[in-house]
């Protein structure tokens, strides 16, 4: 029971303080100036901003109670969650078609695809170059396992490979 209790409120965190943080999107505008300024005096106040973020905290709760019932179920709350990730997800598709769909068609071929890796390969230098170390115009075994610890940690470990 501890459990459940703590996901849920883990979860509820999430879909609630998350938002706040991040860009809106469909989670709704950030509130602009004057609708935080409850009094119009052109100041904001601690209280202010609390019964702002405590309106923001009920309509998001709200959002999430599908069923109404006052209360965030595991299910309600994996739904919220859900669709969370499902926007994001939409969203960085949406950027990544802006990146690579250069005819703009909507869809992305193999030749946007490949144009993409060649500009990437031009910005990290030829590769080949990088790790031929005894400058023989060619990769051994030993200097390609010697660039791939080199380089891959310089790219946050891609490029690492297991050995066996």
């Amino acid at each position: 029971m501890q459990k459940i209790t703590l996901l849920s409120a883990l979860i509820l965190a999430a879909v609630t303080l998350a938002p706040m943080v991040e860009a809106r999107g469909s989670q709704g505008e950030r509130p602009n100036f004057e609708q935080i300024d409850a009094d119009g005096n052109g100041e904001l106040t601690a209280e202010e901003f609390a019964q702002a973020r405590a309106a923001g905290g009920a309509a998001r709760f709200a959002e999430v109670d599908t069923n109404g019932d006052g209360e965030l179920s595991v299910e309600e709350l994996t739904a919220a969650a859900k669709k969370r990730q499902s926007d994001r997800a939409e969203r960085r598709i949406s950027k990544m078609m802006e990146r690579l769909d250069a005819d703009e068609s909507g869809t992305i071929s193999q030749e946007e695809m490949t144009e993409v890796a060649g500009r990437r390969e031009g910005r990290r230098g030829n590769m080949i170059e990088r790790m031929d170390t005894d400058e023989n115009g060619t990769v051994s075994n030993t200097e390609f396992e010697e660039g791939v610890e080199k380089f891959g940690d310089r790219e946050g470990g891609k490029g690492k490979r297991k050995h066996n």
